[in-house]
């Protein structure tokens, strides 16, 4: 574009008529001011036409993109739905295989009668009183030298002899033998046991019990309350 003075100059000639008998009239200048108006107008109107026009275009460019992510989070959601109910799936499938595997393992431990789990590094902090739910036979458990602190619980009722020597066990409660009324052997030597922290009625009501190996503890006294049928007691 030309100047405003360079556009009054040249308008400002006298132009050359196509007809040689036309007379000429040159611009005034209000006539030239109008032009460089329009033309300032129309230069103005172009600018907004692009301007709208490459707003348009942003707009749609950012509807697209925005259309673009919507679609992908859904494909997102759909594909994570699926994934999570594979998921779901496979740890009920798993689920279900665990259980068919602890039913068989309960059917073959259910005539299981001697146990012997010594020098392991069992304790009551990883043995599960439930474990010994299925071994509904069993009359000969040695758990000796591992580290259990109390005499482990869920102990099974059939059991006849128990044997616990070489742990770190502390006390005996009142409840230890509560499920185990059929016991005829227990052994507890060379454990940290003393007089004290022998509960009373641990083992009074023990009408079958017979055996009680206390040695290698930290007695200073023969408990109390000791069960009437005992025939073997070693201090």
């Amino acid at each position: 574009y030309r100047s405003t003075k360079d556009q009054q100059s040249s308008y400002s000639v006298i132009p050359v008529p196509n007809d040689p008998s036309e007379a000429v009239v040159p611009l005034t200048q209000e006539e030239i001011q109008k032009i460089l108006w329009r033309e300032e107008v129309e230069h103005r109107e172009e600018e907004e036409r692009l301007r709208k026009k490459d707003e348009a275009r942003r707009k749609r460019r950012k509807e697209r993109k925005e259309q673009e992510e919507i679609q992908r989070k859904i494909v997102e959601g759909k594909r994570r739905k699926e994934e999570e109910a594979l998921r779901l799936q496979v740890e009920k499938e798993e689920e279900w295989r665990k259980q068919i595997e602890e039913a068989e393992e309960r059917r073959h431990l259910s005539s299981l009668v001697i146990l012997e789990l010594e020098g392991n590094m069992l304790s009551e902090g990883n043995v599960d009183p439930k474990a010994f739910t299925p071994l509904i036979e069993l009359s000969y458990l040695r758990l000796g030298r591992n580290h259990f602190r109390m005499v482990p619980q869920g102990l099974p009722r059939s059991l006849l002899e128990l044997y616990l020597e070489n742990n770190l066990i502390e006390e005996i409660s009142e409840t230890a033998f509560n499920r185990t009324s059929n016991l005829n052997v227990v052994s507890l030597r060379h454990n940290k046991l003393d007089e004290t922290m022998i509960a009373p009625m641990a083992w009074f009501n023990h009408r079958n019990l017979e055996s009680i190996d206390l040695s290698h503890n930290k007695l200073h006294l023969v408990p109390s309350f000791l069960p009437k049928s005992l025939v073997h007691l070693v201090l």
